[in-house]
């Protein structure tokens, strides 16, 4: 849905985003339905480090499930990007295979050996339940999105399938990394082809490299046609022995479910999984810059300028100044953008901000505008660097402020989240940050952002050598 001004991750602002799961919620609250969030949520972390969070909806008609691994674009091994995206792939038809079903077959095929001993009616059962396991995975309809931060399964699916999602979704951490390593370099390489190589993608790719450098979020999810291709099955396989472990691992589960039967059903499934050594931790080799970077790109479409800012990642409390601070900014009609640019000056047609493309280190807080006809990307530019520079010098209205965390409050008790939002928002918070509360808590860190925390965040981050700018410029006929 196209908004002519407001809050929202535009498809071009962090197109660099990639594979990044947007969250509606500005935070990714967790559901109320008339409790708290604690009333309704059970934790529980198994011994070998697997943490399962399920949050309690006793009017959901289905059951949503996920099972997310912090293995994202980030932990590519270096000169290997596109590595967790083609082990996502990879584990994907795992989850799905038939061989979730070897263990009926080994007991199948070892009754055949038997000859003229074996039990027909064994064989009869054994088949039979082989049917109707493969019957039910064929249903089933799972899905899987490597990100920077991580990577994530998940379905939808009757709650009586628990059992199923639970058999499958172990498969992610038992069973070794399928053949096909090879072929599947080439399926990535197709898809580079057709979504990241058309002018949409390579811009954002360029986006992405010029905002970030060389710091981890300057590497494309999706793998550079050239390191895609040095990928080998060895380095594949140490990707996934390094990152498929329990204590790299969380569950979420969204649903009418008791913890009663719960846990005891995940214990059965993953408290077997020896933990594994805890990965190491991906390190950005990124050097402050010096200046401005500023790129020029020709497009078929509309002029269009980006300003993106690096800033801390959540819980920083600057990544929540900064939230506020694009509410003041650009939400609604009496923001301070939309009133200069678009009401008074006439000179944008469009004015937004987002925030990407991850948390787990720093990212970007950048601002989208479109100019009127008749007026230039640069012109836009002037005027937006102006308003970023009285923030400075100038307190933000006390009464300013406090609308703007009443936003996010309010938005923060909202009761419209789907299951899927708040399987991820639960997954995101507990994986990432390793405690699934942050998510309820932000409302209260934003009670406390103050008129001089944003004054000193825009004498902080609005700097030129902390600015990317990039324009959109109307290609030229003729």
């Amino acid at each position: 849905m196209k908004e002519r001004v407001g809050i929202l991750v535009k498809a071009r602002i962090l197109i660099f985003i990639s594979y990044w799961f947007v969250i509606s919620q500005l935070f990714g609250n967790l559901p109320l339905s008339g409790q708290s969030p604690e009333d309704q949520t059970s934790f529980r972390k198994l011994d070998n480090g697997l943490a399962v969070v399920l949050l309690r909806r006793p009017d959901a008609p289905t059951l949503t499930a996920i099972c997310g691994i912090k293995a994202g674009g980030v932990d590519d091994p270096p000169g290997f990007s596109g590595t967790a995206h083609l082990v996502e792939h990879l584990m994907g038809r795992r989850m799905l295979d038939p061989s979730q079903t070897k263990g009926l077959y080994g007991e199948l095929s070892g009754e055949y050996s038997k000859g003229s001993g074996m039990d027909p009616q064994k064989i009869k059962d054994l088949e039979s339940k082989i049917a109707a396991l493969e019957n039910q995975i064929k249903d089933v309809k799972i899905g899987a999105i490597t990100t920077f931060d991580f990577v994530y399964y998940s379905g939808t699916l009757p709650s009586s399938q628990l059992e199923l999602f639970c058999r499958m979704g172990s498969a992610l951490l038992k069973e070794p990394l399928p053949k096909g390593v090879m072929e599947e370099r080439e399926n990535l390489l197709a898809e580079r082809k057709s979504v990241w190589d058309v002018s949409a993608g390579n811009f954002g790719e360029q986006i992405q490299a010029l905002t970030f450098g060389d710091r981890l979020y300057g590497r494309p999810v999706a793998g550079r046609r050239n390191e895609i291709l040095a990928i080998t099955p060895a380095v594949a396989l140490d990707f996934k022995k390094r990152h498929y472990i329990p204590n790299n691992c969380v569950l979420v589960f969204v649903g009418d479910l008791d913890p009663r039967a719960l846990f005891p059903l995940i214990e059965r499934y993953f408290g077997d999984i020896p933990r594994g050594e805890d990965p190491p931790l991906a390190k950005t080799s990124g050097s402050p810059a010096l200046h401005e970077r500023r790129l020029v790109l020709e497009v078929e479409t509309k002029q269009e300028i980006f300003i993106n800012f690096i800033k801390p990642a959540f819980p920083h409390k600057d990544d929540l100044v900064s939230r506020v601070l694009g509410i003041i900014l650009t939400k609604g009609e009496g923001s301070r953008l939309s009133l200069d640019l678009i009401k008074t000056r006439k000179i944008a047609d469009e004015v937004a901000v987002g925030w990407g493309p991850g948390e787990r280190f720093e990212n970007a807080f950048g601002f989208s505008i479109v100019p009127n006809a008749g007026h230039t990307p640069e012109e836009v530019e002037t005027a937006l660097l102006k308003q970023l520079e009285k923030l400075k010098t100038d307190p933000v209205d006390e009464d300013e402020l406090r609308k703007a965390k009443d936003e996010i409050i309010n938005d923060l008790d909202g009761e419209t989240q789907s299951a899927l939002q708040a399987a991820m928002a639960a997954m995101r918070y507990q994986l990432i940050h390793g405690d699934w509360k942050l998510g309820v808590r932000t409302k209260e860190f934003c009670k406390g952002v103050t008129p001089n925390d944003i004054r000193e965040f825009a004498r902080k981050y609005f700097t030129p050598e902390n600015r990317t700018t990039i324009i959109f410029m109307k290609k030229r006929r003729g």
